[in-house]
């Protein structure tokens, strides 16, 4: 996530770029990877951390089903 992205999301957050960094943190702290309800930048901020690649919903639900 770069540092418009994630400026947008603090404002989204109601939250200051620093404090909304240090939450971001928390969250990696706390993060459950079993969890189906995982917002938006917090996915993006573990998915760096760990060097993870996001994938589209729609394209792992079609693989579950046997369409891809």
């Amino acid at each position: 996530m770069n540092l418009h992205e994630m400026k947008e999301y603090a404002n989204q957050r109601g939250m200051s770029l620093t404090d909304y960094k240090k939450w971001l943190d928390l969250q990696i702290e706390n993060f459950d990877f079993d969890s189906d309800e995982i917002p938006e930048d917090v996915a993006k901020h573990i998915a760096h951390v760990y060097g993870l690649e996001l994938a589209e919903a729609e394209a792992f639900l079609m693989e579950e089903e046997g369409g891809v």
